[in-house]
């Protein structure tokens, strides 16, 4: 069953899609700009519960944005409004305010629709904190909200971080090699980005995912996850946590997957950033394209059309639609993603694009530092495309 569903009111956006009757996205993004916070988490978890029990999806990635001291109060209504066990809190809870101020962004939801299969929790020290699907040609793993010590400097929570992630992976038999995508949320990207880059450039030297003797002409050519790292905060008090996805082929025939750098940014490597533009899964019935966090930036590195949000808007969309269309998608293929807006007056300027280039993408908008001073707006998200 392929679901296409678009639904719009004064109270939310609500998009759900998928191309292969397998994996479902769920976007639902809060317009009501309500100050009753937690009467708006309720709405938008009563429509999810509602798509969730109508389609049979089970829940495999989740990731609520909003203001974070209503982390506690959002947890029981999140349990109440979906039946979950109170002790079910298997889900990532990212301080993203909505533009107008405090509140609910909205929800972002990846999700199976299982036969015979099921979905297995993953636990780390005795907590449950992913999840773990097989099937005959590969095994996906997701592990919500990996961290560190919260008494350790930037620095060590990051390398922590990192050590976290290869501990959870082993004991499901992955390694580190086989994630694929990173949502890394820091506290206070500004202050934090060059420790946090030293930190995983040294995990991925001492875990093969590449070597300081490649040359810079090769590092299109070096295999590293997707990665979006972002300026959003936590209601745990830490300085950065990450969600992460996992695969492991079992078929190569049946299911593979690559790394991209499309055409008008080479690779983050060549200034110090271990990550790849995007990550694409293929397999017999469906393409994904997993984009990294993306802003205005050149094949140099460097960012352009200084102070002006439009300009940087718009080269942002050309740098990704030419890394689209090395897979033969568009925008409009987009199933989930996130808008980041380094200040809330510029979601108008955001929308008048949108408009003028008759754009409608599932994306949630959030008010976040991107990680320079100099970069006014970030997007990233899931294509996919059905073959």
């Amino acid at each position: 069953m392929i679901i296409e569903i678009k639904e719009s009111n004064e109270n939310y956006s609500l998009s759900v899609k998928s191309v292969d009757a397998k994996q479902v996205f769920i976007t639902i993004a809060n317009q009501s700009k309500d100050q009753d916070i937690l009467k708006t988490a309720s709405l938008l978890y009563k429509k999810v519960y509602k798509i969730l029990t109508k389609y049979n999806i089970t829940v495999f990635h989740e990731r609520f944005f909003g203001t974070g001291k209503y982390y506690d109060d959002v947890q029981k209504i999140r349990a109440e409004e979906l039946k979950l066990n109170t002790q079910n809190q298997c889900f990532s809870y990212i301080e993203g305010s909505p533009y107008w101020g405090e509140g609910v962004s909205g929800i972002n939801i990846h999700g199976f629709i299982l036969c015979n299969e099921e979905i297995e929790d993953v636990e780390f020290n005795g907590i449950v904190c992913g999840k773990l699907y097989k099937t005959d040609a590969v095994d996906y793993m997701l592990v919500h909200t990996v961290h560190g010590n919260k008494e350790s400097d930037y620095y060590g929570q990051t390398y922590e971080m990192f050590q976290s992630m290869i501990k959870v992976l082993g004991k499901y038999d992955f390694e580190l090699k086989n994630v694929i995508r990173t949502w890394i949320y820091l506290n206070n990207i500004l202050l934090q980005y060059d420790e946090f880059n030293k930190a995983r450039t040294r995990i991925f030297l001492e875990n093969g995912l590449w070597s300081d003797s490649v040359a810079v002409d090769k590092t299109e050519e070096i295999y590293m996850p997707a990665s979006t790292g972002i300026s959003c905060g936590n209601p745990h008090g830490l300085t950065v946590i990450s969600d992460i996805l996992a695969v492991k082929t079992k078929d190569i025939e049946k299911f593979k997957y690559s790394s991209e750098s499309g055409k008008a940014q080479k690779s983050a490597m060549r200034y110090g950033s271990a990550f790849s533009r995007a990550i694409v899964l293929d397999n017999k019935t469906s393409k994904y394209v997993y984009l990294s966090g993306t802003a205005s930036i050149d094949d140099l590195g460097n960012t352009v059309y200084l102070d002006d949000i439009g300009l940087q808007i718009d080269k942002t969309y050309s740098v990704i639609d030419a890394l689209l269309d090395v897979s033969s998608m568009k925008l409009n293929n987009m199933v989930e993603g996130t808008v980041f807006l380094k200040k809330a007056e510029y979601v108008d300027a955001f929308i008048e694009y949108c408009k003028s280039r008759n754009i409608e993408l599932p994306a949630l908008i959030t008010v976040a530092d991107v990680c320079r001073d100099n970069l006014l707006f970030e997007m990233d998200g899931t294509f996919a495309g059905g073959k």
